[in-house]
């Protein structure tokens, strides 16, 4: 996928990342909202927004 911005890069790598190691959409979203990691919009990370992202890739 091609971003515009380096921490879309970093959100997307991460979330792959996680799923690769066993992590569901919703732990996801919680380890990301933990870390006050913000989406592309500011808000906190919903589990439909991570299942989104993983079915784009």
């Amino acid at each position: 996928m091609i971003f515009l911005f380096r921490n879309q890069q970093y959100l997307y790598d991460t979330i792959k990342k996680l799923y690769g190691k066993g992590l569901g959409y919703r732990k996801i979203s919680n380890w990301l909202n933990e870390r006050n990691i913000k989406n592309t919009r500011g808000s906190e990370f919903k589990v439909n927004y991570v299942f989104s992202i993983l079915k784009k890739s």
